[in-house]
């Protein structure tokens, strides 16, 4: 009987630590979303390709929007 009260216990708790981990990392995401975005600009850099440009710099203002940054737009000409 007290093992499985302990076993209650101890799912009770992961579940609790998981879902804590869970919710912190998902609204985090701006980290991870900044290492794309770099990526692309690197991308860009090599390619000059005006129509990449274009989608990079609306993500770029999408990000800077949501996550409180300021990289900079890139120049498509």
């Amino acid at each position: 009987m007290v093992g499985k009260k302990f076993a209650v216990i101890i799912v009770i708790i992961l579940a609790i630590i998981s879902t804590t981990f869970l919710y912190e990392s998902g609204l985090n995401t701006c980290k991870l979303q900044q290492l794309d975005l770099e990526s692309k600009i690197d991308k860009y850099a090599k390619t000059k390709d005006p129509s990449f440009c274009d989608s990079l710099n609306t993500e770029i203002s999408q990000f800077n929007a949501e996550c409180k940054s300021d990289i900079e737009i890139q120049d498509c000409g």
